[in-house]
This record gives C-alpha cells, structure tokens and sequence, in this order.
C-alpha cells in the first residue's frame, strides 16, 4: 500500500530472488511521479503547528475526500503512515521503463481512479510495461483503497495468488 508498493517494486528490482510475486495498492511514486496535490497534502499535513482541523481536511483529501479524517480508520492510517514513517535513506528514483520490464515476478497492481497520489492512467500504462502483470483502475477508489474496499480487496488478492500458486505447480 502506498509507499509499501513501491519498497514491494524495489525488492522486486533489486532482490528478485527473494520474493515471488508483488501486490500493490495505489503505489506512491512507483509507475507515476507524485502529483502536485499529494506535495501539498503531504507538506500541511506534517509541518508542525498546523492547524488540526485544516490537517485533517488535508488528510481527508488524500483518503478520499472524507470529513473529519481522524475520525476514520482510513485516515487514521493515513495520518500515522505520514507522521510516524521515517525514510533512512534517500528516496529511490521513479523506476525506467526498462527497470520495470526486467521484474520478473507477477504483479498485481491496483490503481484507485480517484487517487490524489498520482496520475491514475498515467500509473497504470506504466506499470502495464511489466512483463508479467495484472494492472487495475478501480475507478471509485481513492487512496485509502484498502479501507474503503476490504471485501473486494481480499477477493482479488486471493484470485491474484491462487493464479502465481497455479502458474508455479504447473
């Protein structure tokens, strides 16, 4: 999920050997550059001494344009991802065309159509390059994907896995 994806593609790109398959939920900064609304976002919503209630408006932005987003386990994650998430080293460079051709593990790529993180057509045609890959829009989604489609998201990643475990035995 988010920044998760793309340390998920990282793995993929540098220890191929260590994984076998990737699942990505709306990745940040992965197959699409971070859009201009997801700097603003994510600048107001850590500086320190921002107000609370134009953070959480802030957060509800990014989790889908939610009221009062500290009132929702959506943006709750959302908050303690941006707030408690401490990058040691410097943050990768958006993969080329041709470091994501060489992924050779399956990936499941699920893109929220109504995510503020990144061009959602523009993430999918990329990451439609891979070799070996199952990409979706899921249009309504925002990128609090995870908590506003649970149910759904089980089931795809439950079919997405049960078809790497079917291709691996056969």
């Amino acid at each position: 999920m988010s920044i998760g994806g793309r340390l998920a593609v990282q793995v993929a790109l540098h220890r191929p050997e260590r994984i076998a398959s990737v699942i990505t939920l709306d990745p940040a900064h992965t197959f699409a550059p971070l859009s201009w609304k997801m700097l603003v976002a994510s600048l107001g919503s850590v500086l320190p001494g921002m107000p609370e209630g134009l953070r959480n408006r802030l957060l509800g932005w990014i989790s889908g344009g939610i009221d009062n987003a500290s009132e929702h386990i959506e943006g709750r994650l959302i908050a303690s991802g941006m707030r408690d998430f401490k990058v040691s080293f410097p943050v990768p460079a958006l993969p080329g065309a041709d470091e994501l051709r060489s992924i050779g593990v399956p990936v499941l790529a699920l893109i929220a159509g109504k995510s503020i993180v990144h061009d959602a057509g523009k993430a999918a045609a990329r990451a439609r390059t891979l070799r070996d890959s199952t990409v979706e829009i899921w249009p309504e989604a925002s990128h609090a994907i995870n908590g506003e489609y649970p149910e759904r998201l089980a089931e795809r990643v439950h079919a997405f896995l049960d078809g790497v475990h079917e291709h691996r035995q056969g």
